[in-house]
């Protein structure tokens, strides 16, 4: 299968939100608007679960707004990612643990990075050298963060040149509208990324991300689907360049207007 080619050393300034499909859109337009229940969140979870080896899904704080979505994320350990100071508080107070809460940095504020750091939230994903920075000077120990590689402006290349506290662990690309088959590639794409800062940096990744997916409507048939693509697609890369399989991580978009 050919591959989306990832250069981030070269190709500064090229949104991949142009290349990159969601796998999910001819499903979203047929989808109605609306909450998920619990046994939805929870088919789907756990279909791709089944369907991709080491997959996880994660939910957004705005998923919280349901008490029994809440519980049942708390009772699993589901990650919840938040992008405010709002949607933090919002999480703790519906009793996510810290170490549970991933917090996406945002350039407009480094207030979230801040108090996230106070907190000591499980892990962060960061978008641009400048939020790395600021990360680094809230944190005091070992950091894991994820790297958005979606608009290709200098925060990998940042999260290799520093090595403490911040410890780089995985790439991030958001998808965009398209179609399903461009699911693979986004895979592929991101595994060659990492797969290159192995090789010339010596920084082996362990987290896959594929974010913004929207979830709304899909069925545990399409989930699954939708999980075997990437699935071949890991595979393929693992093959090709001699890479440990990595966590798969599945995100659905977060809102910053709502807690």
């Amino acid at each position: 299968m050919h591959a989306l080619t990832l250069d981030w050393r070269h190709r500064r300034g090229y949104s991949l939100q142009r290349a990159v499909a969601n796998p999910f859109a001819a499903a979203v337009e047929q989808a109605v608007d609306g909450n998920p229940t619990v046994d939805q969140v929870r088919s789907r979870h756990e279909a791709f679960r089944s369907a991709c080896t080491l997959g996880v899904m994660t939910c957004s704080a705005a998923q919280l707004d349901d008490p029994a979505l809440a519980a049942w994320v708390r009772s699993r350990g589901v990650s919840v990612e938040v992008v405010s100071i709002e949607q933090l508080d919002f999480a703790i107070s519906a009793g996510i643990r810290p170490a549970h809460i991933v917090v996406q940095g945002s350039e407009s504020a480094a207030a979230p990075l801040r108090r996230a750091a106070n907190i000591g939230v499980g892990g962060y994903v960061i978008g641009s050298a400048g939020q790395a920075a600021v990360l680094a000077t809230a944190v005091t120990r070992r950091t894991p963060i994820v790297v958005d590689v979606t608009d290709d402006d200098g925060a990998l290349e940042h999260a290799i040149r520093r090595t403490s506290p911040l410890e780089l662990v995985g790439v991030r690309m958001r998808l965009v509208g398209g179609r399903v088959s461009h699911l693979g590639e986004a895979t592929s794409a991101v595994m060659a990324t990492m797969a290159d800062v192995r090789l010339r940096h010596g920084i082996l990744m362990t987290r896959l991300n594929l974010a913004d997916v929207e979830m709304r409507g899909l069925t545990p048939g399409l989930v699954a689907r939708s999980a075997a693509a990437i699935e071949d697609a890991v595979d393929e890369s693992c093959a090709r360049h001699r890479f440990p399989r990595p966590i798969v991580v599945l995100s659905p978009p977060t809102n910053p207007t709502r807690p």
